[in-house]
């Protein structure tokens, strides 16, 4: 079955190309993101008819799925009202809530339409590889093609960190190309292979801890599923011996690189982690957002606010001017348990902890490599996103979002199957 359509087929063709050049297209800066995904939604309305979109809402609201969303929804609604910022929070809750309903009218509409799907796979491997290249000849070569591209002027400067954003995206980028490559065929999975290595080397360059973070527990997850359902004792040790030898091989680097850093911030050195595992003001972070959490530990302080409540914006001793709470957190857990309280962030840690349990048993009943994509995004994701960006960060969920829809709608497309019911 496929969607009925009341435009050209012009429509549908530009919003499968947008949605697979949504993610490539953060190189250029989240505003870019955000007019490519906008300009995706508006092609879907005008492509697909009221009713069906309507009818594709109404039928994920009423998933398993979609009503333990509508459950954390709902679930959050306290923290807006006791918030000192409460239309700031309201947004924030309610965001949220749209870029799920804009994943599942993503998911659907590729699911009933293979041809657009595949267009999107295409789009997606050709921009991320001419992403990554660009980034890395602005940052090893040509720096003025970043600047000129991203039209702040013509001039040489070093990048410095302006990609490390976007390197992060390793987490969905690298899983999708490669499921791209492996259903469009050999050639393209080859070209995925390079594209996924070029992307590696960003990664490295910018240093993005965050990120080696989340492919660890990318590559971890993908071990324990293959565990999980292989017969085979040695083939089982040999998963779990290599999962474990790259988490060594990382604390042994973050040791060597990390190990000379100061030990505090001259009023302290005993903290929970060593300074060059987890650096001393995130810990600092994290433990003055904990005791700002103990302020309303049921309902929370307010989606989004907890960066302007009254002391977040005392400076760290033994930093260039960096507050207790900058613009966040940069641990999405102890975020939205400061900002929405123990039921808020109770809901939420359910509804992961089973989508994923359905994922992982769905894999081992079908052995779909469209799932073994999701669970090394789902990893990567909720794992670096322990040490970096917000959670109600927009461009963050938006990247979430369309990376799962992409993934989903591949899996159902092909095996008719359905992780929401």
């Amino acid at each position: 079955m496929t969607i009925e359509t009341r435009t050209s087929g012009r429509a549908s063709d530009a919003f499968a190309i947008l949605v697979g050049a949504a993610l490539p297209s953060l190189a250029l800066g989240r505003a870019a993101f955000g007019v490519v995904v906008t300009l995706a939604m508006i092609f879907l309305l005008f492509w697909c008819p009221w009713r069906e979109i309507v009818r594709i809402l109404r039928d994920f609201a009423r998933s398993s799925l979609g009503i333990l969303v509508l459950i954390v929804f709902l679930v959050w609604l306290p923290n807006v009202l006791i918030s000192d910022f409460p239309l700031r929070s309201f947004i924030a809750v309610f965001r949220s809530l749209l870029l799920v309903g804009m994943a599942a009218l993503f998911c659907r509409s590729f699911e009933m339409n293979p041809r657009l799907m595949d267009t999107a796979l295409r789009t997606f491997v050709i921009g991320a590889a001419a992403s990554v290249i660009w980034a890395l000849i602005s940052i090893l070569i040509w720096p003025e093609l970043y600047w000129g591209l991203t039209l702040k002027g013509w001039h040489s400067d070093p990048l410095g960190t302006r990609l490390k954003s976007f390197s992060s995206l390793v987490v969905f980028i690298i899983p999708i190309v490669l499921l791209a490559g492996y259903r469009l065929g050999r050639r393209w999975l080859g070209t995925a292979g390079l594209i996924s290595a070029g992307y590696l080397m960003l990664m490295w360059i910018n240093y993005n801890r965050s990120a080696v973070a989340g492919l660890i527990a990318s590559f971890a997850a993908i071990g324990l599923v293959i565990v999980l359902r292989s017969h085979s004792k040695k083939n089982a040790l040999l998963v779990l011996g290599a999962i474990l030898t790259s988490i060594i091989g990382v604390v042994v680097w973050l040791y060597l690189t990390r190990g000379a850093l100061p030990a505090g911030d001259g009023t302290r050195d005993d903290w929970i982690f060593p300074v060059w595992l987890i650096d001393f003001q995130r810990q600092i972070i994290w433990s003055t957002t904990w005791n700002f959490a103990m302020q309303s530990p049921w309902f929370g302080l307010g989606a989004n606010s907890i960066n302007l409540m009254a002391g977040a914006d005392r400076v760290i001793e033994g930093t260039h001017g960096l507050h207790v709470i900058p613009a966040h957190p940069h641990n999405w857990a102890i975020e939205v348990f400061a900002e929405t309280g123990f039921f808020g962030f109770g809901a939420l840690l359910i509804t992961i902890i089973v989508l994923s349990v359905r994922i992982a048993l769905q894999y081992r009943k079908t052995h779909a490599s469209a799932l073994l994509a999701t669970i090394a995004i789902m990893a990567g994701y909720w794992v670096s996103g322990l040490f970096s960006f917000s959670y109600w960060s927009a461009w963050w969920q938006m990247s979430f979002m369309v990376s799962l829809a992409i993934c989903f709608a591949v899996f159902r497309a092909g095996d008719g199957a359905s992780v929401q019911r």
